[in-house]
């Protein structure tokens, strides 16, 4: 007897599954699913049976297996083959991916294992639909958690400090454990065992949690479903966790919830087509309002900023309006600017010529207290050129602005308010952020979207988004979505009483119409989408490659585009395949990185990926439902 076995190691595809002979010993009691010691190379290795075989296709040269570290296996074989097909379609290396599943394997600790038998897996027959809940307040927030509190639940939440808080919701229980990528390795050996076992009823994770092994899974929570964050962006595989949970609580006939106070587009456009429940109810896709609940608070105040003076010195960068609020209130402050730094460019004033790394081409920030221009891409900087680089006259300008710069402006404030000015961002130490805003007093808190988590909105009295129009003109086609997201996000959090400013100089564009209404919002997002038939009309994947050199990259890319195409014409699959571009920034980690952009059909995706990866090289990244179009 043969038996196909995964070395839980990172390695080229073509090693990724080994066969081995299965020793007459062993023969009665190897089951698919067991964690083995084999032979590789000049070393030893654990692996996973994968199947068992009469026959091996490698000839008679082949290696026994030495052990079985456990008498119950480890995953179950449904479970197996369903992280088989995830690695083919999304490219990464089996081993790899199942180390990701596995608790360490230290061997000290392997050898006193206990292991429970699994129940038997039952999977979805019916119709599986997953289902979406509303929340406008944390109360109801809470109670929803609450209600799915049974064994066995996975709470997903989009960042490591917001599972304490969720942990603490669920109340004082023995039975819950907490599970993310930065726990020691002995904590993750134990929780892992626990859950294998069974001897925990509810999991909050991050989204590596759902490649744990489950003793028996009911549920699946995917939390504040709307945060980026529940999509991998920075390494494979490049998951969002919606399509894993699908595939998981099909598998295991577990319930799909989506929590959110206000719902992607996606799950909007799913609820009308009847694929998703809200709560117990079906949703008639005729009806056009009230489906979505707006959250209860005031909206927010527009300010133009081209008809309205800005400041005495016309540096404040916040609006005469805004001051007076700043001015007026005895609560906190927060003026909210996703851009670090001091200016966000620097050019000459006389032939034009505008600052940019010589990396990776994008503008170079400048950072005043440090007298450098810095590329947040590559991590790099430079002092300022005393002349400019083209002409060669010594006048170079400052353009833009960031939240150093509002900063060190903000300054003229503290006599008239008598309050402490507080930076959030990431060019600040995480601690001295925290131990700033334990300061008493009242404080004006500049920062970007980090400083999200660290806020005590209920005592924040005034709230201002000090420009958004960059978020609104980004050449992406979710970049509305993400600023309804970011607006809805500060409704939410802040209280009844506060104020809440918006600058812009586009008052009069389309998209602030579309606050007073979910629906309004929803359908003219969706309105765009179906014209190009990007998601949810279709399912979008982005196809990566990095090269050293720029021409041979973009002629890869272009000849995989071409190979692309007459893959889905041989499988007759449907599908749209866009010419390669040029990803942004171009240059990255020290290579030139081109895009290719798939429109497919959604319900088998994964099929198609499976069989076009079966004709790339390992050096293309597949990221499906990406974040980003044009982001490497």
């Amino acid at each position: 007897m043969y038996a196909r076995i995964v070395p839980i190691k990172r390695l080229p595809k073509n090693l990724s599954i080994c066969d081995y002979h299965v020793p007459e010993q062993l023969e009665p009691s190897l089951q698919v699913g067991h964690l083995v010691s084999i032979p590789f190379r000049k070393s030893n290795l654990f692996g996973l049976v994968l199947s068992l075989e009469e026959k091996s296709l490698y000839g008679q040269k082949i290696k026994d297996i030495l052990s079985v570290v456990s008498p119950v296996p480890f995953l179950q074989k449904d479970i197996l083959t369903f992280l088989e097909q995830t690695s083919l379609a999304y490219n990464i290396p089996f081993g790899s991916l199942l180390e990701s599943c596995l608790l360490p394997l230290q061997k000290r600790k392997l050898q006193t294992l206990s292991l429970l038998p699994f129940p038997s897996l039952v999977p979805s027959t019916k119709n599986f639909k997953p289902k979406f809940v509303q929340y406008l307040n944390e109360q109801e927030h809470t109670d929803i958690l609450i209600s799915y509190h049974q064994p066995q639940t996975l709470i997903i939440a989009a960042e490591i400090h917001l599972l304490q808080k969720i942990a603490k919701t669920l109340g004082d229980n023995t039975r819950t454990a907490i599970w993310h990528s930065e726990l020691s390795p002995k904590k993750q050996f134990d929780t892992w065992l626990k859950i294998r076992n069974g001897e925990v009823d509810i999991i909050v994770g991050t989204r590596s949690a759902l490649f744990l092994s489950f003793y028996q899974l009911q549920t699946i929570v995917i939390d504040a479903e709307e945060e980026k964050n529940h999509k991998n962006e920075e390494s494979a595989p490049r998951i969002q966790v919606k399509d894993i949970a699908e595939h998981l609580c099909q598998l295991h006939g577990a319930e799909l919830i989506l929590t959110s106070s206000h719902p992607t587009s996606d799950t909007y456009y799913h609820l009308y087509q009847n694929n998703y429940t809200l709560g117990e109810q079906t949703i008639e896709s005729h009806k056009t309002i009230g489906v979505i609940r707006q959250i209860p608070k005031g909206q927010p105040s527009f300010i133009d900023l081209n008809s309205e003076k800005i400041g005495h010195k016309n540096d404040y960068f916040v609006s005469d309006s805004v001051q007076k609020a700043i001015e007026q209130t005895d609560k906190d402050v927060f003026l909210f600017l996703n851009r670090r730094g001091n200016a966000t460019s620097i050019f000459c004033k006389d032939c034009g010529y505008r600052d940019a790394c010589p990396t990776c081409q994008n503008p170079r920030v400048y950072h005043a207290d440090k007298k450098q221009l810095h590329c947040h891409y590559c991590k790099t900087s430079a002092t300022i050129p005393l002349f400019c680089p083209k002409c060669g006259k010594s006048i170079l300008m400052f353009a833009g602005y960031g939240t150093k710069q509002i900063e060190q402006i903000l300054n003229h404030f503290q006599n008239k308010t008598n309050a402490t000015i507080v930076r959030l961002d990431s060019d600040e130490e995480k601690e001295s952020m925290i131990n700033k805003l334990r300061e008493t007093g009242k404080k004006i808190i500049i920062g970007t979207e980090l400083a999200f988590q660290y806020l005590d909105w209920s005592n924040i009295g005034v709230c201002v988004c000090i420009n958004l129009d960059s978020m609104l003109s980004a050449p992406e086609y979710m970049s509305e979505e993400r600023l309804w997201h970011l607006i809805q996000k500060i409704q939410y959090e802040r209280r009844d009483e506060s104020k809440f400013f918006i600058q812009t100089h586009s008052p009069t564009h389309t998209f602030w119409k579309t606050l007073i209404d979910p629906d309004v919002f929803y359908r003219n997002d969706l309105k765009k989408r179906k014209i190009f038939s990007y998601p949810p009309y279709s399912y979008m994947v982005k196809y990566l490659l990095g090269g050293v050199n720029k021409t041979e990259a973009q002629q890869e890319a272009q000849k995989n585009k071409i190979l692309i195409e007459k893959i889905l014409t041989n499988t007759q699959n449907k599908g749209i395949v866009y010419d390669p571009i040029e990803l942004q920034p171009n240059y990255f980690r020290k290579k030139y990185w081109y895009g290719i952009i798939l429109l497919l059909e959604p319900n088998n995706w994964m099929e198609i990926l499976k069989e076009i990866n079966k004709n790339l090289g390992e050096s293309w990244k597949v990221d499906p439902r990406p974040n980003s179009i044009f982001s490497p």
